[in-house]
This record gives structure tokens, sequence and C-alpha cells, in this order.
């Protein structure tokens, strides 16, 4: 032991000099090797902001068919409407079937805003939708063509879903309004098919800020609204990207967006900032391997 340290002492100023050379031999390893990792983590960002403006483009093209072919199927329950029960039920059908069972129910009210007949049953008491402000709209002079509510759980169905609904007019009378409710889950389940991360989302607004839907779906979401959204500003682009921690969940995203102009409608894609990273550690173990 004694020798050993004699020896070190001795040839201290070897000893030294080595570890230098190790230190920088290292540094010069090192300093290549995390200018590479800020690199790929800068690229994966980029990417993902590009993805997601991507995806939003997509998915703005999946809901405007949608809403196209509702519109579509209520126009065309407005110029043929009949307050016979049996007559409505058999248009509703086809109509349901043409639309792949996009809709929830398709009712219709008369023109003091009382639900007269729905596919789902036969009304024998009529149900008060005065308060309903697609309904509303119509019936006080609003109207201003097709109207898409944001989410509300039908008195009939029982069940959330978004209201589609246009006046029925005899010259310039109002006979009343045509509603034909969506399930919200139709507007989403285009996430399935982007097969994206865990926290990352699809999301669906009004040009007034209500959310509309959501992917994965959260009931608890219905009635959030986003006023202040990039992608509902008249001075933005239609198509563009942003960073925002979600007021929902609480997770940073990078979200890419697209405005369906048409309905008024916004669409947005989120990737969870921290998927992002993810891949980046993979690509940092990549390189230390």
């Amino acid at each position: 032991m004694k020798q050993g340290f004699k020896f070190l002492h001795e040839h201290r100023y070897w000893v030294l000099l080595w570890l230098i050379v190790v230190v920088a031999g290292l540094t010069t390893i090192a300093l290549p090797a995390s200018w590479f990792i800020q690199r790929v983590e800068k690229d994966a960002f980029v990417d993902a902001a590009n993805r997601s403006e991507l995806f939003a483009r997509a998915y703005a093209e999946h809901a405007h068919f949608i809403a196209s072919t509702v519109d579509l199927a209520a126009q065309q329950l407005a110029d043929d409407w009949t307050p016979d029960w049996r007559n409505f039920n058999e248009s509703s059908r086809r109509i349901i079937e043409r639309m792949g069972n996009v809709s929830v129910q398709i009712g219709a009210t008369d023109a003091s805003g009382m639900l007269v007949v729905s596919n789902l049953k036969m009304q024998t008491e009529k149900v008060d939708l005065t308060d309903r402000a697609h309904i509303k709209v119509h019936l006080t002079g609003q109207d201003t063509g097709l109207y898409i509510s944001e989410p509300v759980k039908g008195r009939v169905s029982n069940k959330w879903s978004i209201q589609f609904s246009r006046a029925i007019k005899q010259g310039k009378d109002i006979k009343g309004v045509v509603v034909i409710s969506v399930d919200p889950f139709y507007f989403t389940k285009f996430y399935d098919s982007l097969k994206l991360e865990q926290n990352d989302v699809i999301t669906m607004l009004k040009k007034d800020g209500s959310l509309l839907a959501r992917g994965p779906l959260t009931e608890s979401a219905f009635g959030t609204k986003f006023p202040s959204n990039p992608a509902l500003d008249p001075q933005t682009p239609i198509g563009g990207t942003f960073e925002r921690i979600s007021q929902i969940d609480g997770i940073d995203r990078i979200y890419g967006y697209y405005k369906v102009t048409d309905f008024g409608l916004a669409v947005l894609v989120g990737l969870s900032k921290e998927g992002v990273r993810k891949s980046v550690l993979s690509e940092r173990a990549l390189v230390w391997i």
C-alpha cells in the first residue's frame, strides 16, 4: 500500500496529465452527444407540431362529412314535413340507414316548441322543448339555417347528444323545428384511427368556444368553454399549431387545429409533450449505448 502511494506521489504529474487526457476525451465524446440530443428534441417537437396539424386537417374532413350528411337529412325532413307519426318514422328510418346509424334520435316540434313526433316512440304526450337553445333560435326568428347545439341530455332518449336543427317553413311561416340528435362519439371515433399515444386528444369546438366532442370521450368535459382558443380567433389562419396546458386535465400539449368554416366549427389534435420527450429519451439511450 505504501509503495503504491509512493509511486503515485513520485509520478503525480504524469497521473494528473493522464486524468486531464481522460476527462478531455470524455468531454469530446459528451459534447457532440449532448448537441445531438438537443437537436433530436428540437426536431421531435417540430415533427409533433407538423403531425398534429396534419391530423387536424384529416379530422376536419371527417367532421365536415358528418355535419354535411346530417344537415342534408335535416333539410330533407323539413322540406317533406308531415305530422303523421308513421310517415315521419319511415322517413327517419331511411335517413338513419343512409347516415350509418349516426343519429341518436330524430324528432320535430310544432310551432309552439312542443315535441310532437320522434322516431324513438309515438308521442302520446307532448314534451316541452321551448327552453332548448336549438329550438328557441328558430322560434324566436333568429333562424340562420342549420343550428348546432352544444351537447345536451335528451329528455326522451336520455342520452348525451349534439342537436342539429332546422326550421320547418311554409312560406314565411315557421311551423316547427326538425331536430337530429347525434352522439358526440361519432365525431371522436376518428381518434381510434389515428393510433395516438395515451395522453393525446382530439377535440371539436363551436365558434363560441363550446366543447362539442373530445376523444377519448369525457362526459365531464361537456359544458366546458374555450373562448380564447387560437383555433377560434378570426385573425388566425384556417389551420395552424400552438402549445398550451389543457384546462380539462392539466396536460401540456402541442395542438394542431383546422377550422370547419362552413359549420362554424374548429377541430384540434393535441399531442402530449411528455410523450414526445419519451421518444427523445429512446433516442438518447441509443446515443449512449
